[in-house]
């Protein structure tokens, strides 16, 4: 179940979700260079913000695709059972990378 509070949040969203709209949601894209145009420096530099925060995203998706039953298609109708699976397979990745900044900041040099 998606729940979106009353607030406006700006999410991303891929140009394969375009028809794809939710109550209450700001979506974000980047900005197209128009024909035999060229963007701004400001309409580059959001573009470069959304894309530095997407491709962030995607390696998450890829870490957590590490388990075959993510990766696989599953099978089974009962949509309770994918998201039981998907919060199963997000868990250990967030251990890991909560484990990592523990351990960045354990052996950084203080000055």
């Amino acid at each position: 179940m998606i729940h979106v509070s009353r607030r406006i949040h700006p999410f991303s969203q891929d140009t394969g979700f375009q028809g794809f709209n939710l109550p209450g949601v700001q979506i974000t894209q980047p900005k197209e260079k128009p024909r035999n145009g060229t963007l701004t420096p400001q309409e580059k530099a959001e573009n470069r913000r959304l894309s530095s925060t997407r491709v962030r995203i995607e390696h998450v998706i890829g870490d957590i695709k590490r388990y075959w039953i993510i990766h696989d298609i599953i099978r089974s109708s009962c949509s309770e059972f994918r998201d039981m699976v998907m919060e199963t397979c997000c868990g250990p990745h967030n251990f890991r990378m909560r484990l990592k900044r523990k351990e960045y900041a354990e052996n950084q040099i203080e000055p």
